[in-house]
């Protein structure tokens, strides 16, 4: 099997060769043309998170994408961001984006907090959005930009194939991660994007995933030796 690092942007080039984005007629272009993508601290702090992922290249095509027009249709939702993007291909794909919604009794705690500091509430009821609000956020226990958490980015470019990146937390991105492989695919396959059984690339190899219809997934694929070590057994006593 060959090798793959992870910073090896040329990683899913081995799948398929590049391509450039159809013209979009149209697109909603982003105001940035160059230099900093994001001028507010919101858009800073989200794109922070998107390059804590180590997603690379990938990235960087998003920003291009953006930059050209190529997001031919937006969407706002309750908790949902739909997007339809036109990319290689002669049909637009489509990126959903969806965000936990915080429940009841954090809303409250949350007015609470915004009502004992008046200067934010005002500067809130002008239309405006101060960074100290994500401060307000994390107290209440609904964290604007929620930290170690397990991520995992995926696409699908056919119904045989899912290419899978994962994020783990207090790892951070890892060669192979036998769980994601097997959620991805199952949540691909109830999207309709992919057959039961289909090959999940990893930057450690590939796995083949089987979603059987009992119920159970089987994973597939080679195992190696990354890592040995040894520690002290006191350090397990009571």
């Amino acid at each position: 099997m060959a090798r793959w690092e992870p910073w090896d942007d040329d990683y899913y080039g081995r799948y398929y060769p590049p391509s450039r984005p159809l013209p979009a007629k149209g697109g909603i272009k982003a105001r940035s043309q160059r230099g900093e993508f994001a001028a507010s601290w919101w858009g800073q702090r989200w794109l922070a998170v998107l390059e804590s992922f180590g997603l690379g290249a990938r990235l960087n095509r998003g920003r291009s994408y953006a930059r050209r027009g190529q997001v031919v249709h937006l969407e706002i939702k309750e908790g949902e961001l739909v997007a339809r993007v036109q990319g290689s291909r002669a049909d637009p794909y489509t990126v959903h984006i969806r965000l936990k919604q915080i429940g009841s009794a954090q809303r409250k705690k949350l007015g609470a907090a915004l009502a004992e500091d008046i200067a934010m509430a005002a500067r809130l009821m002008a239309g405006e959005l101060p960074g100290a609000l994500e401060g307000c956020f994390a107290k209440v226990g609904a964290p604007l930009f929620p930290e170690r958490a397990n991520i995992g980015v995926a696409a699908v470019p056919g119904p045989r194939l899912i290419r899978l990146r994962v994020w783990e937390r207090g790892a951070g991105e890892t060669r192979a991660c036998g769980s994601a492989a097997c959620a991805a695919l199952v949540a691909a396959h109830r999207r309709g994007l992919t057959r039961r059984q289909a090959t999940v690339a990893l930057i450690g190899g590939d796995l083949d995933i089987l979603w059987r219809d009992d119920g159970h997934v089987l994973m597939t694929g080679p195992a190696a030796l990354v890592f040995e070590g040894s520690f002290d057994a006191a350090l397990l006593a009571g």
